[in-house]
């Protein structure tokens, strides 16, 4: 997630935080950044802003054969509650550039999410996608106001 959604976001998540923004201000050295936690997520461990957490992740070894755990610190910067349970229970937000490190994807990312002023060009939209992608999949969210288009 970029940080600064400006104006005009595609996500409305800025609307449903209780505590911080997506800023991801840290105010402790000893972490790799900031993250915002699910208000449910934030309940079940006991996390709240300004606290420690510690995400595991996994990288391939390839001289191992097998996946190994990667530990990162961050520290709560936020909370949010969407009324959702999905989201509410098991989410983190976290700025792009930390959550490709933290998956291990280098500059890579798993998807993207566009508003359209003009819902009815979503076509021609999804063909730009493709021509400045590569050959992504594109497939519409259902609402007229976003489109999702995920590279190979």
């Amino acid at each position: 997630m970029e940080p600064d959604t400006g104006r005009r976001a595609v996500t409305i998540l800025p609307r449903h935080f209780t505590k911080g923004d997506l800023t991801f201000r840290t105010t402790r050295e000893d972490v790799e950044g900031g993250v915002a936690l699910g208000a449910r997520l934030s309940g079940k461990l006991s996390a709240f802003p300004g606290d420690v957490v510690t995400l595991v992740g996994a990288k391939f070894a390839p001289t191992v054969g097998a996946f190994v755990p990667r530990y990162h610190r961050y520290e709560v910067t936020g909370l949010f509650d969407t009324g959702m349970y999905e989201y509410d229970n098991s989410y983190v937000a976290m700025p792009r550039a930390q959550a490709q490190k933290f998956a291990a994807l280098d500059s890579a990312v798993t998807g993207i999410e566009v508003r359209l002023d003009d819902p009815g060009r979503r076509g021609r939209s999804a063909g730009s996608s493709r021509r400045s992608w590569g050959t992504p999949t594109a497939r519409s969210t259902g609402s007229p106001r976003t489109h999702r288009s995920s590279p190979p």
